[in-house]
């Protein structure tokens, strides 16, 4: 008896079963990214400074070098547990990415579609440097 009772215990103090939901990490920070264009095999890579409120993040993105247009701030940026979705505008072209980041906050990938490009889709990879 004294088992169940530690087991029912332990249950309700770190959780059993399903329910649980996926913390949502921080990835605030300075980040460097990488791009690869499906379409034209054009590699892009550049930088961004992510501030994070909860679910909702804001970037402005440098591009270092392989793009042929301006990006701006994204317009629409979020993470769900550790799904992130971000919608900018890249010259006149609007630009969707999704991706997964890892639960240290530190490393994302994802695929994206748009951009400079009207029907440019391709991969993209990001790594938290600060």
């Amino acid at each position: 008896m004294k088992t169940v009772l530690s087991f029912i215990l332990l249950c309700c103090l770190i959780g059993c079963g399903s329910g649980s939901s996926n913390p949502t990490p921080s990835v605030g920070g300075n980040w460097q990214f990488s791009g690869h264009s499906t379409v034209s095999g054009q590699d892009i890579t550049g930088s961004t400074t992510i501030q994070q409120k909860g679910s909702s993040i804001t970037a402005g993105i440098t591009i270092v070098n392989g793009a042929t247009c301006t990006p701006m701030a994204a317009s629409l940026a979020s993470i769900t547990g550790t799904t992130i979705t971000i919608q900018m505008s890249v010259g006149n072209q609007a630009l969707d990415m999704t991706g997964t980041i890892n639960l240290a906050g530190n490393s994302a990938s994802g695929n994206y579609t748009g951009g400079c490009t009207t029907g440019d889709y391709g991969t993209w990879s990001a790594t938290k440097t600060s």
